[in-house]
């Protein structure tokens, strides 16, 4: 980067171009999904006179920022979430909790911005729907409780934060990785740390692993070509994020005439300081 970033202030740097400047035309704007991409556009929206609407499917604000503050050492995401849904609303912005928007909604909408974020990806090969077989997300939402030999299946991010998040919690842990290096998608601050920090723990991070089968007993992966197996009570999936689908609101936006950004996970399941940035974009491109 050219110039010092914040990852909740897009404007850092960049103050000219972020300039709020009050609407003279204000507009009826939806926002589909009230994570952070989602209540930056809201908030900056609200800010300009436009009338923005929040809806969001869950009874919270936060989305995947307030998962990635359930990993160990990342409690300020969460903070960070909770307390941009406490502006929004202490600013009265409409928010829509436990109201999912369906594309054949949008009316009412002189705009619309599309921050449904990303949803986990689901391994293709066999047993994955077997009872010992759990996600990531259900691991760090504490809606399952691993528990004996865990195999993760991923070690990028995702996956490392789960094997962190279980380190003093089951009997042992391995981390099997397709690609040739473990966290290739995290910070090399943070990276470090987190290495440091699993190999004290002795958690046993093998590279080059490709799950092939998962059985009711072990799981079934190939390394160096040959095909290995590894005895499990619980395997978790942590193997990366995939946008949910947005082309049916685009679809029903272009009928009815209304301008649409997607925006955050939505577009490509990536950074947050991404998505910030885009929620911003979109707020000041709407007149």
């Amino acid at each position: 980067m050219p110039h010092i970033t914040c990852l909740r202030n897009p404007s850092v740097g960049l103050e000219s171009d972020y300039e709020l400047k009050p609407t003279t035309d204000p507009k009826v704007v939806y926002i589909a999904g009230g994570g952070v991409a989602g209540m930056e556009a809201a908030t900056l929206l609200h800010r300009r006179g436009h009338h923005p609407v929040l809806f969001e499917s869950t009874n919270e604000l936060g989305g995947q920022f307030l998962l990635a503050g359930m990993a160990p050492r990342k409690a300020e995401m969460r903070q960070a979430a909770i307390a941009m849904g406490k502006t929004l609303l202490k600013e009265g912005v409409e928010v829509r909790l436990h109201d999912r928007l369906t594309p054949d909604r949008l009316d009412g909408a002189d705009a619309l911005i599309i921050s449904t974020g990303a949803t986990p990806i689901m391994p293709s090969f066999p047993g994955r729907d077997l009872p010992g077989v759990v996600d990531s997300h259900d691991v760090l939402t504490q809606a399952v409780f691993p528990t004996g030999r865990v195999v993760v299946i991923g070690g990028g991010l995702v996956g490392l934060e789960v094997a962190e998040y279980l380190v003093d919690k089951v009997d042992s842990l391995v981390v099997l990785e397709m690609l040739g290096a473990i966290g290739e998608d995290i910070g090399q601050i943070r990276r470090i740390s987190v290495l440091e920090e699993l190999g004290r723990s002795g958690v046993d991070l093998r590279t080059g692993a490709r799950c092939e089968e998962i059985t009711p007993d072990v799981v079934v992966y190939e390394q160096d070509g040959q095909t290995r197996e590894l005895p499990y009570d619980t395997v978790v999936i942590a193997i990366g994020a995939r946008s949910r689908p947005t082309e049916p609101f685009e679809k029903r936006a272009g009928e009815l005439g209304i301008p649409c950004w997607v925006i955050g996970d939505a577009k490509q399941a990536r950074r947050a300081v991404q998505a910030i940035k885009e929620a911003a974009d979109a707020a000041l491109a709407i007149d």
